[in-house]
């Protein structure tokens, strides 16, 4: 089993949701690679260093553009605000790493093709955490839906209950410049949960 090293840039929620399942991957699903925590990134120093120690990085940055430069790292995970995902990712994959993105990627589409092109032009992996969509119970919703058993599905009511974004003060402690970003992400983290999941089973409907 090959080691390939990993880099998380942020240290929230997401980041924390990462670094586990980077830990435990090889112990669930063994196989050709076992991933080892390279580096982590904040640009809180004091968060940074915490993360190290609970999930046992080898070092810890407040500079995330050192991160994905490190020649340890081939994977870099990116758990920031969506603001700025486009300029880190293309970062990376300049420097020839493998990206998983969280979601959404972007906050306008002209971003997102931005970091496609890219990642198509560069020939490395990249992914975006939809994970929601791989769940055993929406694969279950989707096969009753398509089976018919719910009937014809005239409308749609979609509600996600979590509350990992409520802390209002979020945006203020990583500056005036993620103010505005930190308050629109709370809505579009949140709303893209419900209306992806629909625009998924419209789509499998269509193609069917």
């Amino acid at each position: 089993m090959r080691n390939i090293g990993v880099g998380v840039i942020g240290t929230g929620f997401m980041g924390k949701a990462h670094s586990f399942a980077y830990r435990a991957v090889a112990g669930i699903f063994p196989g050709s690679l076992r991933p080892v925590l390279q580096s982590v990134a904040d640009i809180n120093g004091e968060a940074a260093e915490q993360a190290a120690k609970q999930f046992g990085f080898l070092r810890w940055r407040t500079d995330w553009h050192a991160l994905v430069e490190d020649p340890d790292i081939e994977v870099v995970s990116i758990t920031t605000p969506n603001v700025v995902h486009r300029e880190m990712a293309l970062a990376a994959i300049a420097a020839g790493k493998h990206v998983h993105c969280e979601k959404p990627i972007a906050p306008n589409a002209d971003a997102a093709r931005d970091m496609m092109d890219a990642a198509e032009a560069a020939g490395v992996v990249t992914q975006v955490g939809y994970n929601y969509i791989k769940n055993p119970m929406l694969k279950l919703a989707r096969s009753m839906v398509a089976a018919g058993e719910l009937g014809e599905i005239t409308g749609f009511r979609g509600i996600h209950a979590e509350d990992c974004m409520a802390d209002i003060a979020g945006g203020e402690r990583r500056g005036p410049d993620f103010r505005e970003a930190w308050e629109i992400q709370r809505i579009i983290d949140t709303a893209v949960r419900s209306s992806k999941l629909r625009t998924w089973q419209a789509i499998e409907q269509a193609i069917e």
